[in-house]
Order: C-alpha cells, then structure tokens, then sequence
C-alpha cells in the first residue's frame, strides 16, 4: 500500500489499456477473499447483467486491485453470517457500473466524508479491532479516477451494511486475426485476455436445441444472480421451489434440462443432497449441486450429478454442464480466457495428491484446483503421509504437489521413494512438482534430481501452476 501511495502521489503510475474479460476480472478477485469469507460463513455472490459484453479495453490489474480492496473489506466488515455481493450491470453512457455490497457494520454520514483520505479510518475504534493502515481505499479511489471513474459510498446507518460503487468507459476491443488455425472464438491474446463476442461464447449453447434450467434456490438475491449468469449463457431459466415441485420430463419441450440446487452450508442438507440424487437418477435429469461443504457425498461422481463450490460464476458452470452432457471440453473453450484454455486440458477426473505441512498452503492450493473444477483432491502433511497415500490411492494419484521442506522426511526423499515404489509400473507413473520458497538452481537441480517433474516458486502463480501441469502430463512423467 505504501509503495502504491508513493506512486500515486509522484504521479508515476501507469495504466495498461489491453483486452480483457470483465467477467474472469470479477471472478479472480472473488477467489482470493473466498477463503476468508468460508471462515466468517459469509454468503459471496456474483450478479452480472446478461447485457454486459465480457470483453472490454483497459487495465485488469488495476481493476482487479480495486475489486479485491473493496470485497476484502466488505469481508472484513460484516459479521458471521452475512453477505456480500458483487455486481456489474450496464450503466448510462456505454459505462460499466461496479458495486460491492455487504450486511456489514455501515458508516455514519459524519465519517463518510473523510473515508477516502490517506491514513484515515472511519473512527479510531474501527482502526483498533479491524486493524488496516487506512491507505486502501484512498489508492482505491486515486486508480478508479485515473481510469476516469470515481469512487463513492452510501450506507444508511451503523449496522446497516455499506455499498461501494464506481463506473468506469467500456471499450470493446477490436477483433484481431490469427495463423494458428483456430476458429475466431477461440482467438486468444496473451495479454491473459480474449476478444470474441458473447455472441461466440455462447454460440455451443445457440447451435443445440435449448436447454431449460430449473433453479431451485432459498435465497432471492443469490437466486436472481444465478438466472442472470444462465441467461446471459442463452438458457431458457425457471425457479421452482423444490425438488417435489420440479415438472416431469416429458412437460418440458427443451432438448436437454438440468436442475441447479443451492445446498445450504450445513451437514443437515446432506439428506437434501442424497434425495436430489436419487430424484436426478429415477428422472434422468443433469443435477447440479452448488455448495461451499468439500465433496459432502463420498464418491460424488454419480451419473447425472455434479457438485460446484460457491460462489457460482460462468467458468464452474460451464464446466459442469459439460461434464454432465458429455460435451467436448476443449470445444466449449470456457469463459475464453488463456487460463480457462490451460485448464480445458487437464481432464477433469485427474487425482490430484497436495502435500504440505501448512494447513492455510494446503487450502489455498485445493481451492485453486477446485475453482476450476478440478475436485478430486487429497491431502497429506509429511512425507510418509504422502507415500502412504500414493500406495492406496483407487484411482490412482496423477498429480503431486509436494512441498519441498516437509517435516520428518522432506519432500526430495519423498519423490524419490514414490519414484522408486512406481519402478515396476511406469504407467503410474505420477506428475510430481516440487513447490519451494527457495528459487536458487542448486534447489531446483535437487528437485529434478530427485525425480521431480518441474518445480513452482511460492507463492504459486496460478496460470503458471496449471500451465505445468498440462507440460508434464503431456510429457507423461
């Protein structure tokens, strides 16, 4: 934060004007605070009018900095239990208007006035429980305004929640061409950006005959956000208000139907889990479970069912529902951007074992995996653990994470006892890549020397992480 105020007050700081995706921007931010907001019980949504065009001209970085200050502190600010809601929507002008709301603490109009200047915090005792340096939002501010927007607040009171708001010129890149034989939708530029239309996104759905979606959702707001994402992804929408409510089959005229359930957080929703399963199975229906509880039915890979972890954005649901209809993966290119085109080439029933003996690395890391949809994760914190679980794993373990110093018996010794336990079977022959603070050669000449496939510098960078994991599978070691 000091390093970025220092910039913003010497005038030296400098905006990037390249394509990007809105949508991917919102959804990256939104994954960083997820953690945090698991541990408070607080409910993220993400609401995107289906009119706004993903593809935009501008600076994601910035961008995503602003989003992410503003959902930290929303997080940060409303107690267990609440919600925060993120919303993009089409405003005057051919703007985009950003807000970010939460059933937080909420201002007092005397301290609205000076919340955006440097150092300053709504009241001292604020500073002392939530802690902070009081420059977030005043760099917040400075960056939205060289991006010619400008920032502001509204609150109705303490303990009535804050929404923070600004709008910013919505720029549609121009299209661009390419030699590398692919269509143009899927025309990518490594500025982590694509330039195809909504149009093109969503041409899999427009090109089939429709597909009809029952939602079934208690809460109002997260159930008005999802039909906004299923709409402007050109699914016919209905709510209905339970799984006994839902029409038979044979009423529904769309080619291809599926049910999206919001399971609540708790153990007590398991049995709604199982009876959405069996209904899903007796009526042949796609059922797709949206959750925050990690794999809550063992051996969730039921035919006709799959589970997605809030909050919903567009890349979990596509993913889903191509791996409910069989639908080509690497056809369906995702939400187009160069992550979701990496990702598209990991099959999504690949093991995945993550080895670290830092509960927080081991969380962030299955996260990573499992936004993508990426869900059959296990863990282990030593060595032994890892190798233990590497001998009984059914399936077997494709992809190793191993945290280089572990406890006990570091992670080299690990890989080379695994390497050695696989000899006789090359075909199982795992993907392990080493994860270590230390970058100097001499560490990574060990890792490889060990039998590593590759080794990533923490903190892991996520297009780097699964851009090495697609080399070595294809590599096959």
């Amino acid at each position: 934060d000091l390093l970025e105020f220092s910039k913003l007050e010497n005038e030296s700081l400098v905006l990037e004007s390249i394509p990007f995706d809105v949508r991917q921007c919102i959804s990256k931010a939104l994954m960083v605070v997820q953690l945090k907001a698991e541990e408070k019980d607080i409910e993220l949504i993400c609401h995107v009018q289906p009119a706004v065009d993903s593809h935009s001209t501008g600076d994601p970085t910035r961008l995503s900095q602003v989003l992410l200050n503003l959902l930290s502190n929303a997080v940060k600010f409303t107690p267990r239990g609440g919600t925060v809601i993120v919303k993009c929507f089409l405003g005057t002008g051919s703007r985009l208007h950003f807000e970010v709301e939460d059933s937080g603490i909420g201002l007092e109009a005397a301290a609205m006035g000076q919340l955006f200047h440097p150092f300053v915090q709504a009241d001292a005792s604020v500073a002392r429980k939530y802690g902070g340096t009081g420059l977030g939002l005043h760099i917040s501010k400075k960056i939205v305004e060289l991006m010619s927007g400008s920032l502001r607040v509204r609150s109705e009171g303490l303990g009535r929640g804050c929404t923070f708001c600004f709008s910013l010129p919505h720029r549609c890149p121009a299209p661009i061409s390419s030699s590398s034989g692919l269509p143009p939708k899927a025309i990518l530029s490594r500025s982590s950006s694509a330039v195809s239309s909504v149009e093109d996104q969503n041409e899999v759905w427009s090109t089939r005959p429709s597909r009809t979606v029952f939602v079934i959702d208690r809460n109002p707001e997260r159930c008005e956000a999802t039909l906004a994402l299923l709409r402007y992804m050109g699914a016919s929408t209905e709510v209905v208000g339970s799984l006994e409510a839902l029409p038979s089959t044979s009423s529904v005229r769309s080619h291809e139907h599926a049910v999206l359930i919001f399971l609540e957080d708790h153990e007590s929703s398991l049995g709604d889990l199982a009876a959405a399963s069996a209904v899903g199975c007796a009526s042949q229906r796609k059922l797709v479970v949206v959750t925050r509880m990690r794999n809550p039915l063992s051996g969730n890979s039921a035919e006709g069912y799959t589970c997605v972890s809030k909050p919903l954005t567009e890349v979990k649901l596509r993913r889903a529902f191509a791996v409910l209809f069989g639908e080509d993966w690497q056809a369906q290119r995702l939400a187009s951007c160069v992550l979701d085109d990496v990702v598209a080439e990991i099959p999504p029933q690949t093991q995945f074992l993550v080895v670290d003996d830092v509960a927080i690395n081991i969380r962030v890391l299955t996260l990573k995996l499992e936004q993508c949809g990426l869900r059959n994760v296990r863990t282990a914190t030593t060595g032994l653990e890892a190798i233990e679980a590497v001998r009984t794993a059914r399936p077997p373990i494709d992809v190793i994470f191993m945290d280089v110093n572990l406890p006990e018996m570091d992670g080299l010794e690990a890989t080379r006892r695994i390497r050695e336990s696989l000899e006789p079977s090359p075909g199982a022959r795992p993907v392990i890549i080493g994860v270590t603070g230390d970058v100097s050669a001499g560490t990574a000449e060990a890792c490889l020397s060990s039998g590593m496939s590759a080794v990533l510098a923490k903190p892991l960078n996520t297009d780097t992480m699964f851009a090495e994991v697609v080399r070595a599978l294809k590599l096959g070691r």
